[in-house]
């Protein structure tokens, strides 16, 4: 346990390295209004996130675990909606849309016993589309990195988590590192390669439209 709640840091740190980082972009004009909106709102969430995860490990209060488990959902839309923005850009009114939607689809939770592993895939397969999509609109060589090291830390918080269970029977060392642990370090590392990845999208894209308008 301690493990699990001190590794929750790491979610606040990069979050906040993330926004004053965007806020530095920002008044050095290397990204618009619109894009830092993205970024602070992405990596606020990496900060509340962290919190809420130590929460439930402190208090094994119920709430806490479905308020963890709901507010992983968000994360994965919102790499969608980042990537319609950089795409063609996206309303208030559709972010509100999508978000609430993502929020909706934990229901599901209450109707089937895998409700939210179904939530889960549907979110990761949004995220994906969303990732690829502009990719494609935007083939950068600098992007292929942060977008496969983001897929395979995806791929491991998933995987670590499910085997949650079943590492310990492999090895012992697992009984005091445990999936869960592992799959938070992941995370992590998923939410670092999501910003680094739209971070090269969104300084291409500024920079290509400054060139145009020259």
């Amino acid at each position: 346990m301690p493990y699990n709640a001190f590794v929750n840091i790491g979610y606040v740190i990069l979050g906040a390295f993330y926004c004053a980082k965007t806020s530095v972009a920002l008044g050095i004009k290397q990204i618009q209004r619109s894009d830092s909106f993205l970024f602070y709102t992405f990596n606020i969430m990496s900060t509340f996130y962290g919190a809420i995860q130590a929460v439930r490990i402190l208090t094994q209060f119920h709430r806490a675990a479905v308020m963890d488990q709901w507010y992983t959902l968000p994360f994965f839309m919102w790499v969608y909606i980042w990537s319609r923005h950089l795409d063609s850009g996206i309303g208030s009114k559709s972010v509100t849309f999508w978000t609430t939607i993502s929020l909706l689809s934990y229901l599901l939770t209450l109707v089937h016993k895998y409700g939210f592993e179904l939530a889960l895939a549907l979110h990761i397969v949004f995220a994906l589309y969303g990732a690829v999509t502009i990719y494609r609109k935007f083939p950068i060589k600098e992007a292929q990195q942060p977008f496969v090291w983001a897929l395979i830390c995806c791929i491991g918080f998933v995987v670590l988590k499910l085997l949650d269970l079943e590492l310990p029977k492999i090895n012992q060392m697992f009984e005091k590192i445990s999936g869960h642990f592992l799959s938070k370090i992941a995370d992590i590392f998923q939410i670092y390669f999501v910003n680094k990845y739209f971070e090269v999208l969104t300084l291409h894209k500024n920079d290509r439209e400054k060139k145009k308008s020259k």
